[in-house]
């Protein structure tokens, strides 16, 4: 999409959008900056009412299948700007890597929380509360 395509959609002046954006790259980058504290927010409130991190990553899962599957989706703007500037110095490939990077440390914590979780009930360290069933 050009910047012309953008300035017609957007109704602002190009002398408005190069105000803000010195170039087509840095409104990629800032578009995906946005969406990037968007989208961790989501999963964060998705992660949040659970307080057994087995069940804070099946909602995860549940969340993104659902967004997924949805007609509004329209994929993944972070592998899309990936896929359109592989180059790494790329500030939209900067940002794009970045989330991908932040996505999986929270799930990896997630999961080492809920790996320890199970190693204590397999080790018998927590108690499963009388005429009740492991969690």
């Amino acid at each position: 999409m050009g910047v012309d395509t953008i300035i017609a959609e957007s109704g602002v002046a190009k002398m408005t959008l190069y105000r803000h954006f010195r170039s087509k790259d840095e409104l990629i980058a800032a578009y995906l900056e946005r969406a990037d504290r968007y989208l961790l927010q989501w999963i964060e409130g998705l992660i949040a009412p659970h307080a057994d991190p087995r069940d804070a990553l099946i909602g995860v899962f549940d969340g993104v299948a659902k967004l997924a599957s949805s007609p509004e989706c329209l994929g993944c703007a972070f592998v899309g700007a990936a896929a359109e500037f592989p180059e790494p110095e790329h500030p939209g490939h900067r940002v794009a890597l970045g989330h991908k990077r932040a996505v999986a440390a929270s799930l990896r914590e997630l999961a080492e929380a809920a790996r320890t979780l199970i190693g204590a009930h397999i080790d018998g360290d927590v108690p499963v509360p009388p005429g009740g069933s492991d969690p």
